[in-house]
């Protein structure tokens, strides 16, 4: 067998068993009787077939997304958030527009009767009413401590100093300050 021609183990898609395929190859199955069973099998049952519906959430078994939600292949190469196809299967297609929403805020959770339609939003209202927004110097990418834009506030108050200045000071874009001397940013601190 050639170099390039290597072969890495996987798991077979509908029985579970462990094969060897070779590289490169996308083949989800372990034979050709597998592989013709899985297409036999109807679109709902194919993604109810990746639910554990054991507990309250019903948890999505199959791919995810990075931040946590199902994923599920509704054609080769088109993939749809397991929780939008949940909602399409037991209650209505949803509209493009609206987001399909988790009153149980578990992202792999597919259960129809925790879900519900939403803009934007209204789930960011969602969030921030339940204590999931990370804001201020408890956000993953402030720079700042609450402490010390409440002194950049003061200070361009003051009156003596440019924002590009300040910008220059602490080492952030002109951008940074403006929206913190504006309101636009750490609005929590107003």
């Amino acid at each position: 067998m050639p170099r390039n021609y290597r072969k890495h183990p996987a798991k077979c898609e509908r029985c579970d068993a462990d094969f060897l395929r070779v590289s490169g190859q996308k083949t989800r199955y372990c034979s050709h009787d597998c592989a013709n069973k899985a297409r036999s099998i109807g679109f709902a049952e194919r993604f109810w077939s990746k639910v554990d519906k054991t507990g309250d959430c019903w948890l999505w078994t199959g791919g995810c997304t990075s931040y946590g939600y199902g994923a599920f292949s509704v054609s080769t190469g088109i993939a749809k958030l397991a929780h939008r196809v949940a909602y399409a299967l037991c209650i209505a297609p949803p509209p493009d527009d609206l987001m399909v929403c988790h009153t149980c805020d578990n992202p792999p959770c597919v259960n129809p009767a925790h879900l519900f339609l939403g803009t934007r939003g209204d789930n960011n209202r969602d969030r921030a009413a339940k204590g999931r927004t990370q804001r201020g110097e408890a956000h993953t990418s402030a720079k700042f401590t609450d402490e010390t834009v409440k002194a950049i506030r003061a200070r361009y108050a003051q009156g003596g100093i440019t924002q590009a200045a300040m910008a220059r000071e602490y080492g952030v874009s002109l951008q940074t300050i403006r929206c913190i001397v504006t309101n636009r940013s750490w609005r929590h601190l107003v």
